[in-house]
């Protein structure tokens, strides 16, 4: 009945500790929802579909019957499919931008029985000129059933009526590079005669548990490709795929759950802080009751369960909400999702999950409140009737009216803001921290979705204006010639990927004749390598290997080995940070007949890189695979993943400014509260309402602003030790990624600014009471 009663004597109160255990719950649920059940449901539609742990793509001219045979007597192995496709090179296009990956084209009459193609929605029949194209092109690329599709495949361009979009486990997501497209039998048939080094096959293989398929692919490169019949082809056409990669292909839903977990531990530590301070306020401001409760018998016990009941059922309250408000949201977050995973997925109530992180808030609520009510134990009946008042208070009067100089409501401020140091903490600790947050949140967005070369560079390395990929390896050096005589190209060199050996570790190899030409640094420690004997190794490839700077490497190609010593330290996400560079002179030594087919070019200022690569293609004649405007790329793909990071981002502002409207308003309302009868007298003494709102504002604005300068400049400059901390496993140790300095400062004069109007505004119901009134009550 007591804690009922003090609910219903503090419904603003009660309202604003609810919406702040609503919000936490809100969040905390969306985030682990995402992070624990996203996958989840991958590995349950992956099985449903028979998805491959392993799938291997190479061209026919590389493929034979023992490599499948040695599938097959893989241990772990259960099943294994060969199948005749086409692949190479080409580009599709969304939005009207091109993109760059590897297509592939399978007839419907030869669907694999592991993930076999599967219509998403409504479909037409194939025809000849018709195609069945990944869902994410519907997703992400807002095509639509009788849609015009254009392709470049091999160099040439081909169109398409769109009739289906298939659901892609393996191949598909929007981080993917490669893409698997369904025609008809004649289609597939002509395809072939007009593509004929294209003909492809794709040996899939299904495990006994889905990881093994990482280790049964180094093994496979290490038996097929790294030996001594492959020496003298480089780098063929060949992709081989684990379940894992798959898997992280989708790893914008991880990221995004762990942005909105974070958030949402920061929002209930606010939570445990207002509750406190709601607790305390409580107790003060029912002093004359709890010793009146004392005085006829109440034992401490009942008056301490009375106030643990009422915040413990607003907890509850605001959680059975936030878990209700979760679900309506968590259907439309996963229809954003879709752009990036490519499928449609659609969470439904986890009760067990709901359940322990509403009970975990409830047992931390219970001990913040238990923590606050022991004061009661010490409080005697007497002290509490006369309202908590021990004795006489001999504190220093500090800014003495008639010494300071200044305008008296600034004054009287600042004196309120001394008398109440704790209040005052208590805000400066929420704000900064709803700051961070939020400047956090607008930084990962701002390198995500409005900046993101320097967030790419750490997924791919090197990021040129353009890129070329020749179909001919020969005339790589008479293009990149051609090439650097052009006066709006500043530079331009052959840049290559390839598959290596280290170590028993299967590694992706940058190869470039002089590393000091790339304008992207990947290296965080040593140098990088000059010579013929020397490589830069990956951060997680040295801790798998155990190596330092200086240590000796033996590195695999093509069957021949040797040992290089390594020079630096570099941070790649890409291939997990299981990365190796080495000069074009040090790739020769294990692969004599090593020639580039992958040109990266670098433009003046001010030249349009599609012109560029329009003339060169005139110049040159159709000897590309594809070239494209790396940036126009970029924009492309991860205007969907900004899209995402913006509505967090968004949320998390949102979230941000109405704490501190809540803060503001309890804080505010309980001063007024304790204040009416100074209040009362400054209004006989002729204060206006004008100037007791501007004292009230005064006291409140400079807490405010202390609050977000301490958290904003928190999120500003503890940005990348907090992502590298989080990314070492992928690869990264050091960050470098610009956080933006105008959108900080904006954030901290608003937030500064909106905290004076919601004081002016929340003063404002002083201008109802009287002088006489204040004082008499």
């Amino acid at each position: 009945m007591l804690a009922a009663a003090n609910i219903r004597k503090n419904k603003s109160q009660a309202g604003s500790l609810l919406l702040f255990v609503l919000i936490a719950v809100l969040f905390l649920n969306i985030g682990l929802v995402l992070l624990l059940n996203f996958d989840k449901f991958f590995d349950t539609r992956a099985e449903q579909r028979h998805t491959p742990h392993l799938t291997i793509l190479q061209k026919a001219e590389y493929t034979n019957e023992d490599q499948l045979d040695w599938l097959k007597r893989y241990p772990g192995v259960k099943e294994t499919e060969k199948l005749a496709v086409l692949a190479d090179y080409g580009e599709y296009f969304m939005h009207g931008s091109k993109n760059v990956a590897s297509i592939i084209f399978q007839n419907t009459n030869g669907s694999s029985s592991m993930n076999p193609f599967m219509l998403v929605g409504e479909s037409l029949p194939l025809e000849d000129n018709s195609i069945y194209v990944p869902y994410m092109m519907k997703a992400a690329g807002d095509y639509r059933l009788g849609d015009d599709y254009r392709l470049n495949f091999d160099g040439q361009e081909l169109h398409f009526t769109i009739a289906g979009f298939t659901e892609e486990i393996t191949f598909g997501a929007l981080m993917s590079d490669l893409y698997r497209f369904y025609v008809s039998d004649r289609a597939f048939a002509a395809l072939s005669a007009q593509f004929p080094d294209s003909q492809s096959y794709l040996q899939t293989v299904r495990m006994e548990e889905s990881r093994l398929g990482t280790q049964a692919q180094l093994d496979y490169e290490k038996a097929f490709y790294h030996t001594e019949e492959m020496k003298n082809i480089s780098s063929p056409f060949v992709f081989a795929l684990s379940y894992n990669a798959a898997k992280e292909a989708r790893s914008t839903v991880s990221i995004t759950a762990m942005l909105i977990t974070a958030f949402a531990i920061i929002m209930l530590f606010v939570s445990l802080i207002v509750i406190h301070f709601g607790i305390v306020n409580n107790i003060d401001e029912s002093m004359t009751n709890i010793g009146a409760l004392k005085a006829i018998g109440y034992k401490n016990s009942q008056i301490m369960l009375s106030i643990v009941l009422q915040f413990s059922s607003i907890a509850l309250a605001g959680g059975l909400i936030g878990i209700a408000v979760s679900q309506l949201m968590l259907p439309i977050l996963a229809t954003i999702m879709e752009s990036q995973s490519a499928l449609i997925w659609k969470p439904g109530l986890d009760a067990a999950l709901a359940f322990k992180s509403l009970l975990f808030i409830i047992l931390l609520v219970l001990a913040v409140s238990l923590w606050a009510v022991k004061r009661i134990f010490k409080l005697h009946p007497l002290i509490a009737l006369r309202g908590g008042l021990h004795t006489h208070s001999f504190k220093r009067n500090m800014l003495l009216l008639e010494q300071t100089r200044g305008p008296l409501p600034f004054i009287l401020a600042m004196k309120q803001l001394v008398q109440s140091k704790k209040q005052a903490v208590m805000v400066i600790v929420i704000i900064a921290a709803m700051s961070f947050a939020s400047v956090a949140g607008m930084s990962v967005y701002y390198n995500i979705g409005v900046k993101p070369d320097v967030f790419l560079s750490m997924i791919a390395g090197e990021n040129a204006d353009a890129a070329l990929v020749l179909k001919d390896r020969s005339r790589t050096d008479n293009v990149v010639r051609n090439l650097q005589q052009r006066p709006e190209v500043r530079k331009a060199f052959g840049y290559q990927h390839i598959s290596l050996v280290s170590e028993n570790i299967d590694v992706s190899g940058f190869i470039t004749k002089d590393f000091e030409q790339r304008e992207v640094n990947m290296l965080f420690e040593g140098r990088y390598p000059k010579h013929d004997n020397e490589v830069a190794v990956g951060y997680t490839f040295a801790v798998s290997a155990g190596k330092e700077i200086g240590d000796a490497v033996m590195v695999n190609a093509g069957g021949q080995e040797k040992e290089f010593i390594i020079t630096g330290f570099i941070q790649s996400m890409s291939s997990g940070g299981l990365n190796m560079m080495m000069t074009y002179d040090g790739i020769l030594t294990i692969k004599p007949d090593f020639t580039f087919d992958q040109i990266c070019v670098y433009l003046a200022s001010g030249t349009d890189a599609t012109a560029l690569i329009q003339s060169v293609k005139a110049a040159e004649g159709n000897i590309f695979s594809y070239a494209v405007n790396t940036k126009e790329l970029i924009r492309t793909q991860f205007s969907q993943i900004g899209d995402i990071f913006a509505v967090v981002a968004a949320g998390m502002l949102a979230v941000t400014l109405l704490v501190v409207l809540l803060i503001l308003y309890m804080v505010i309302k309980t001063m007024i509260l304790r204040k009416k009868r100074e209040l009362g007298l400054q209004k006989a003494l002729g204060f206006t309402t004008f100037q007791l709102m501007n004292q009230t504002a005064f006291h409140y604005t400079p807490i405010i602003l202390i609050g977000t300068l301490l958290g904003s400049l928190g999120g500003y400059f503890s940005l990348n030790p907090i992502l590298s901390l989080f990314m070492r496993g992928a690869g990264i140790v050091k960050t470098n990624l610009p956080a933006p300095t105008a959108w900080t400062i904006i954030t901290c004069i608003a937030l500064t600014c909106l905290a004076y109007l919601v004081s002016m505004l929340i003063s404002w119901r002083i201008r109802k009471i009287s002088p006489y009134s204040l004082i008499s009550e």
